[in-house]
């Protein structure tokens, strides 16, 4: 969502969820980003509850699955940064 415009000033719109969910879904601008805004709304809730319902495997196990994702989810975290710090 946050390179939409420059991608699109740039002529690579189609490299981006946005166009793509225009496409695919039939949507206008900003209809597509309202779909994503939920779509990304849904899928943080289902990670943060799904985190919650991680199984133990023993504490030398746990403290791994723990670190990795942790690490999935600043994934995500850093990648939205990055684009406004970069001004993409």
């Amino acid at each position: 969502m946050m390179s939409y415009n420059k991608e699109q000033a740039a002529g690579n719109e189609f490299h981006n969820l946005i166009s793509a969910v225009m496409l695919e879904l039939g949507l206008d601008r900003g209809s597509a980003m309202a779909w994503a805004a939920h779509y990304h709304a849904e899928i943080q809730k289902r990670f943060i509850d799904g985190f919650a319902k991680v199984p133990s495997w023993g504490p030398s196990v746990d403290v791994l699955v723990k670190e990795y994702l942790d690490g999935v989810g600043k994934l995500a975290r850093v990648n939205h940064s990055w684009s406004y710090e970069t001004q993409r």
